[in-house]
């Protein structure tokens, strides 16, 4: 299959109550599309909870591993976790939404998807 970069930029625009407003911003060949999204923070991958899992990764069905990244080296608990469609891997860090790195596979082979954080910053 034919690769292409990707870059996506999350962000936490406003917060109301339990709620906060995701900006996620998504450019692909040099054309941006943008959307936003109010989650529950209870659905937020906090840094309590990031921390919980790195701490206890092999209990939660993970293995420790430090993956090098354009935004450092990073210690990660990398989770399989499989769906209708595919089967993914998920290295989990101390890293803004929690997530350093992504790759899923289409059962059927039709796709791969793979993200590697390259940046952590702070809004505005």
């Amino acid at each position: 299959g034919q690769a292409f970069p990707v870059q996506i930029e999350q962000s936490i625009t406003q917060a109301s109550g339990t709620a906060m407003l995701v900006a996620t911003v998504q450019r692909v060949n040099g054309e941006a599309q943008s959307e936003q999204e109010w989650v529950e923070t209870d659905e937020l991958m906090t840094n309590a909870k990031v921390n919980a899992l790195l701490q206890n990764c092999a209990a939660n069905g993970g293995r420790s591993e430090v993956i090098s990244t354009a935004a450092g080296n990073l210690n990660t608990c990398v989770l399989q976790m499989a769906g209708d469609e595919s089967q993914g891997t998920y290295w989990i860090a101390d890293v803004p939404f929690g997530l350093a790195k992504a790759r899923e596979v289409a059962h059927d082979g039709s796709f791969t998807f793979e993200a590697t954080i390259a940046h952590m910053g702070h809004g505005n």
